[in-house]
């Protein structure tokens, strides 16, 4: 099952300001969700969907990352291109050189 991060950010982001406080997030969470976030796990909010940011805000980028991590299929390819890529790169340098030396001769 796959939440839609983007219909529940935008039950959330009720301005449309592009971003909401923890503390925002944290009373959606008690009005929509049936329980409350302790004030001792706001900066836990903070880490896992602030990114850097130091303003306890969550921004509608972070969210949805969390919300929607990029499914593992495309991550392994990706790392697959990644890899492939890299070996293209070494068999050329090795061709450059290759040619390099017999210019050199």
């Amino acid at each position: 099952m796959c939440l839609d991060g983007e219909r529940i950010w935008n039950q959330i982001d009720t301005y449309r300001m592009g971003a909401v406080s923890v503390h925002s997030f944290a009373h959606w969470i008690s009005a929509n969700c049936g329980f409350t976030v302790a004030d001792s796990d706001m900066a836990a909010l903070q880490r896992a969907f602030g990114k850097g940011a130091r303003d306890y805000r969550i921004s509608k980028e972070n969210f949805l990352a969390f919300v929607n991590p990029q499914p593992e299929e495309e991550e392994e390819n990706a790392e697959e291109e990644a890899e492939e890529s890299k070996a293209e790169d070494a068999e050329g340098q090795k061709e450059g050189e290759a040619s390099s030396e017999a210019v050199a001769e």
